[in-house]
């Protein structure tokens, strides 16, 4: 997707949408939220309680992904000049339901950066909420 982005030995790759019965647009279920990726796991092993979510479509795997982010009890920041949808009516839909979900803020990737420089150490996750997922402990 991004020939710069460089995974790195310590990185973990959740692999979603691999069943052929059910999508799976979420980084943490299928469709069906019947299989789970073990990302929650992994996260709350790690002791991430915010995350950041950037990735492609916006009305899909990034709605699905930020939906079931806030039922496990994330705050999420939605890193809203990182997403991108289908351009249509969905997208705005989308937009406008992620805004109005507890715990979940619309931030630029400006405002990411200035709140985070204030941080001495925080455990967050930069999320692309596309086929692969990276997570960075």
């Amino acid at each position: 997707l991004v020939l710069e982005l460089v995974t790195l030995p310590r990185d973990v790759i959740i692999r979603k949408g691999t069943r052929r019965d059910v999508d799976g647009y979420s980084a943490f279920f299928d469709n069906g939220r019947l299989h789970a990726t073990g990302l929650h796991e992994r996260l709350q092993a790690e002791g991430v309680s915010r995350l950041l979510v950037t990735g492609l479509a916006t009305e899909y795997c990034v709605l699905w992904t930020v939906r079931d982010a806030v039922r496990l009890g994330y705050q999420v920041w939605v890193v809203a000049d990182a997403i991108h949808g289908m351009a249509g009516p969905e997208e705005a839909a989308a937009l406008a339901e992620m805004a109005a979900l507890p715990g979940v803020l619309l931030l630029t990737s400006e405002q990411v950066i200035s709140a985070a420089a204030a941080w001495p150490h925080v455990n967050m996750l930069a999320l692309a909420a596309d086929h692969e997922d990276v997570y960075r402990p």
